[in-house]
């Protein structure tokens, strides 16, 4: 399965010694190799900013995949805000 667009967060928190954008630029990297346009990927600061801008992109019948781990909370009560005002079920 290849995605239309990635969005890396920022993971400064988990650098182990990395500088800092590092580890975002790795994961940058590594898609560039598994053959991604540079053009489809994109950095955010944080993972509720991606999140945003996931939902923003994606038009009716996307799929979008979340790996949200560090603000997991803060992720769902958005989502389930979200299905709230579109009057779906949550």
């Amino acid at each position: 399965m290849a995605f239309d667009r990635v969005l890396i967060k920022r993971m400064e928190g988990h650098a182990r010694g990395r500088g800092p954008g590092e580890v975002a630029a790795r994961l940058r990297d590594a898609f560039c190799r598994l053959g991604y346009a540079r053009a489809a990927i994109r950095e955010h600061k944080t993972e509720l900013g991606a999140v945003r801008a996931a939902l923003r992109w994606a038009g009716p019948g996307d799929l979008v995949v979340l790996l949200s781990h560090e603000r997991r909370d803060a992720t769902q009560a958005f989502l389930q805000a979200r299905a709230a005002e579109a009057g779906a079920p949550s």
